[in-house]
């Protein structure tokens, strides 16, 4: 991919810094309106986008009629939008509004077993699929539980990169480059004893392993399996729905 000029990196930012910051003025109800309705119209102005998840959903759901596959379709657009909205929020997030808006319905008996192990000095590896709200499961889970290490493949553009991680590490949580990242997640464990993984990406061949989903060979991410292995870390799965 060609070096983004400096002049198209700045243009991008203050598009996003711009967007952030309006959202971010708003109360949260309207900030995730706005912002689904804008992700929404998105559906219908990124032809390519709109045919990805398309040729994607007649993959995982050739039984289901044309129509309700758009409306799935329609369905990520949106719920994107709700992402970008809460994420607005975190600069006036507090660990007291973080708590009536989350609830972490975790089985007792797990979360106990989870406590023990980090009191033995294991590592755990918390997994998760971007499924629901992503950002506000790790950056809720901050103030809910103990901060962690994040791994995540660095934006593109630096300026976005630099606000985001800025918005993601607000309660401590820690970024750690997804490229070349074993031994730096590894160290992570050791030292603090929590990592997250997004681990619902198309990996490379030769980081992954090739499993069915929705009955397709699927290259899938042998990353929190070794790291696993390699710290004798848990893996706790985890999702953020809504």
């Amino acid at each position: 991919m060609a070096k983004k000029s400096k002049a198209l990196i700045w243009f991008e930012y203050s598009i996003v810094r711009g967007l952030l910051g309006f959202l971010g003025l708003m109360p949260r109800r309207a900030a995730v309106g706005t912002a689904t309705a804008l992700t929404s119209l998105g559906y219908y102005l990124f032809g390519g986008l709109r045919r990805v998840a398309a040729t994607n959903l007649e993959i995982a759901f050739p039984e289901k009629k044309e129509a309700e596959r758009k409306r799935l379709a329609k369905g990520s657009f949106s719920n994107l939008g709700r992402v970008l909205g809460e994420m607005s929020q975190f600069p006036k997030a507090t660990p007291e509004s973080l708590a009536k808006l989350i609830d972490f319905e975790i089985d007792p008996a797990l979360y106990e077993e989870y406590r023990k192990l980090k009191q033995m000095g294991r590592g755990v590896i918390i997994v998760s699929p971007h499924l629901g709200n992503w950002e506000v499961l790790v950056f809720g889970w901050a103030t809910f539980d103990s901060p962690m290490s994040y791994l995540a493949r660095p934006l593109d553009n630096p300026l976005i990169e630099k606000l985001t991680v800025g918005l993601r590490t607000k309660f401590g949580n820690r970024p750690i480059n997804k490229t070349n990242s074993v031994m730096a997640a590894a160290r992570a464990l050791r030292e603090e004893g929590l990592l997250g993984i997004l681990a619902d990406v198309n990996a490379h061949p030769k980081e992954g392993v090739f499993v069915p989903f929705f009955g397709v060979e699927a290259c899938t991410s042998s990353g929190p399996a070794l790291i696993a292995m390699r710290t004798d870390s848990a893996i706790l799965p985890m999702c953020g729905a809504w």
